[in-house]
């Protein structure tokens, strides 16, 4: 039996955690992962998005300009905007793929 055994003699096998466990598991990871990287998302997204206007030019001289404007125009916490809503599609979407991945190993 494969599940008894990993990689030779000496070795524990590997321990089946509930499913509880992954599920808040890989939503704590998600939710810190995404708190942290989301400023430079929503930076990412405003570089992308802005327009050459005729005589201006661009909106935003690169990445720190982006962010130096952002938080001088809209305060810190404008970083975060749309958080919520990334967080509704993110972590149900990581608990899904970490809970079917942790099935699949053990069903194998």
């Amino acid at each position: 039996d494969s599940r008894t055994s990993v990689g030779g003699a000496g070795e524990a096998a590997p321990q089946q955690h509930p499913t509880w466990v992954v599920l808040a598991a890989s939503f704590i990871s998600k939710l810190l992962a995404s708190s942290a990287t989301y400023p430079h998302e929503l930076v990412r997204a405003r570089l992308q998005d802005q327009r050459f206007t005729a005589g201006q030019g661009r909106h935003y001289r690169g990445i720190v300009d982006a962010v130096q404007q952002t938080v001088r125009n809209e305060g810190v916490s404008a970083l975060w905007h749309g958080f919520s809503v990334n967080l509704v599609r993110a972590v149900p979407q990581s608990m899904i793929t970490f809970g079917l991945y942790e099935w699949l190993i053990w069903a194998m």
